[in-house]
């Protein structure tokens, strides 16, 4: 854990998953609002799914 103020403090563990996630849905700003999602794992994801399916099919016939 490390401690920048007083009050606040954070930790990295898992950090790169947790900023994917945060782009990927969006999040709550600081001082009010939302920021919006932008998709750019699950088209991925999705894809890769379907390729690895595909060449599995294509071994085993």
């Amino acid at each position: 854990m490390v401690h920048i103020e007083k009050h606040r403090s954070f930790s990295k563990v898992n950090a790169k998953h947790q900023i994917a996630y945060l782009l990927e849905k969006g999040h709550a700003k600081r001082n009010g609002g939302r920021i919006a999602g932008k998709p750019h794992i699950d088209p991925v994801e999705e894809n890769g799914a379907d390729m690895l399916e595909s060449l599995i099919k294509k071994e085993l016939s």
